[in-house]
């Protein structure tokens, strides 16, 4: 939490990062106590964690509730395209390779295909080259 704070007085200034990390921890006290305490009623489809409450997501201007998995960060759109590739497209059933690519750095460890794919950031050589293409709506 020390390097995000760093980052975020970098980012914003000390005041409003200080002001930032007192509503992350009045907000994330409730939900780890929640964990610890309740019965699991969630479960990552990404990691398999199970808890009573995801993480909120915080930032200066808004708050979302139950969002974000405390294991591995996914938030509902990374779990939501997790259960399409397993369940509709039936990832796993695949064979070959394929190129995945996406504007966050983080999908790269939930990727599910990392094994036998690769993922590309896009500030990466390959990813501005991506980010390049002209393709169809």
């Amino acid at each position: 939490m020390l390097n995000w704070f760093r980052s975020q007085v970098k980012e914003l200034g000390l005041a409003p990062a200080t002001q930032l990390l007192l509503r992350v921890v009045r907000y994330r006290i409730p939900v780890v106590l929640s964990n610890r305490l309740w019965s699991d009623k969630l479960e990552c489809p990404c990691c398999n964690w199970r808890g009573h409450r995801f993480l909120d997501y915080i930032e200066l201007g808004y708050h979302v509730p139950n969002a974000a998995c405390p294991r591995c960060d996914s938030h509902s759109r990374h779990r939501a395209l997790y259960l399409w590739l397993k369940n509709e497209f039936q990832i796993e059933k695949k064979s070959g390779r394929a190129l995945i690519f996406a504007p966050e750095l983080e999908d790269k460890r939930r990727c599910i295909l990392a094994k036998r794919n690769a993922c590309f950031p896009w500030n990466s050589p390959l990813g501005k080259i991506i980010a390049r293409l002209s393709l169809p709506d």
